[in-house]
């Protein structure tokens, strides 16, 4: 897999954590510390999803 270097995917403020591959749609999800994870287009580099989790009281809640 080659991404090229591109301002699109500099998204995350914070340290990215955790980082996963879907062979089957070709999507990357990067997840950083404060919570943040980005769906992303492995071929075209662009950013699909964009969500910001906040834990509260056991619960995980996404808005977009």
């Amino acid at each position: 897999m080659h991404l090229k270097p591109d301002s699109s995917l500099r998204r995350h403020a914070h340290p990215v954590c955790q980082l996963a591959y879907n062979s089957v749609y070709q999507e990357a999800i990067s997840a950083d510390e404060s919570g943040l994870i980005c769906v992303w287009k492995v071929q075209s580099g662009s950013r699909v999803l964009m969500y910001a989790s906040y834990h509260a009281g056991g619960l995980f809640l996404f808005t977009s």
